[in-house]
């Protein structure tokens, strides 16, 4: 079997990331840098400085806007890919490789989120299923990311003085159980995030399932999946799109269902108040589900060890296993379990109980 290569260099690392497009695009890298990596010198740009790093990380939204040429040679390159191997999909990492490829230049691909079929592939590289602590290391970038990171609590209250009463919602009400995140699905958000692109068949199916069971009953709609999931049409995808297609499905129907409780709150977004990436918010509790686009640690997972780590509870239904009637089961379980309980106005810490029991 090949040994999966995990990104554990030593030494300096230029990563180049666009500052246009929000301000977690970049200071993940830092959660990254912090508890992933081991560099002990971390530059972060919006556009490539040619440098004496040892490695060089590029974001998939940065590959149009550098230059390839000969001076990249002397990197050790990192495309960083943070929807896993569907990003490969997309038509400027396939132009960009193109490039590299013309003038010889060696690299290397950062997946997050992974699975045993990619380990045959000697370009993907991945972090280890544990978190590390990174003690030590320099940091140079624009000031702004280095307060979000070290400072959130600060951060957050300065940014919000100015939206007090939304801030001041979550703060004050009672402890409540929150996933923030791609969930529940809906019209609008399925035609934002699946609709066709380079994910068009994983997309296609998500879209279908959700429109032909929209008006069906839990108890029905779970037996329509695993119809679907025992079906043809299914066993016949890649391990990667089963992974895909079972987290996004599995995740609308169980928080469809925990929804219906008064101390639950599902927001697609945070919008900005802090809610996950401060510890002003510690009282209330955080799911995650990990990443839909592979196993292993993510983002996220680094969020919520540094912010919220001992309100966090975790739900993995596939378990790093190919068994998807297993993977099935164990939600139809913790399904039943909820459906069984009657009372809604139950406490978050009473929901948590009940997820873990």
């Amino acid at each position: 079997m090949n040994k999966r290569k995990n990104l554990d260099y030593n030494g300096s690392v230029q990563i180049i990331s666009p500052f246009n497009l929000g301000n977690y695009r970049v200071y993940r890298y830092i959660y990254y840098c912090k508890y992933a990596w081991k560099f002990n010198d971390i530059k972060i740009r919006d556009k490539f400085e040619n440098d004496n790093s040892d490695v060089l990380i590029i974001d998939r939204e940065s590959v149009n806007d550098l230059k390839v040429s000969l001076n990249l040679k002397k990197y050790k390159i990192f495309i960083c890919l943070w929807n896993g191997i569907f990003d490969r999909r997309k038509k400027q990492i396939i132009s960009f490789e193109k490039k590299l490829k013309n003038l010889n230049i060696n690299y290397n691909f950062f997946l997050v989120g992974y699975n045993i079929d990619y380990l045959t592939n000697k370009k993907y590289y991945f972090i280890k299923d544990k978190i590390i602590i990174n003690k030590f290391f320099k940091l140079d970038c624009p000031f702004k990311y280095k307060l979000i990171f070290f400072f959130p609590n600060l951060f957050f209250i300065l940014k919000n003085i100015f939206n007090l009463k939304y801030f001041l919602k979550y703060f004050l009400i009672p402890k409540k159980v929150f996933f923030i995140g791609g969930g529940i699905l809906s019209p609008y958000m399925l035609k934002k995030n699946f609709s066709g692109g380079e994910n068009i068949v994983e997309n296609l199916i998500i879209r279908n399932f959700y429109y032909s069971q929209k008006k069906n009953n839990t108890g029905k709609i779970l037996g329509e999946f695993k119809k679907f999931i025992i079906s043809k049409k299914f066993k016949k995808l890649l391990y990667h799109q089963k992974i895909f297609i079972f987290q996004r499905l599995s995740r609308h129907i169980f928080l469809s269902k925990l929804n219906k409780f008064e101390h639950f709150n599902h927001m697609n977004r945070e919008f900005n108040i802090g809610l996950l990436n401060s510890s002003l918010f510690s009282k209330h509790y955080f799911l995650d589900f990990g990443s839909s686009a592979g196993f292993g640690l993510y983002d996220r997972s680094f969020i919520l060890y540094k912010n919220h780590k001992y309100k966090t509870i975790k739900i993995d239904f596939i378990k790093n296993q190919n068994n998807f009637i297993k993977s099935y089961d164990r939600l139809n379980k913790l399904i039943n379990k909820i459906d069984n309980f009657k009372d809604r106005n139950i406490s978050a810490s009473k929901i948590i109980e009940l997820i873990n029991s």
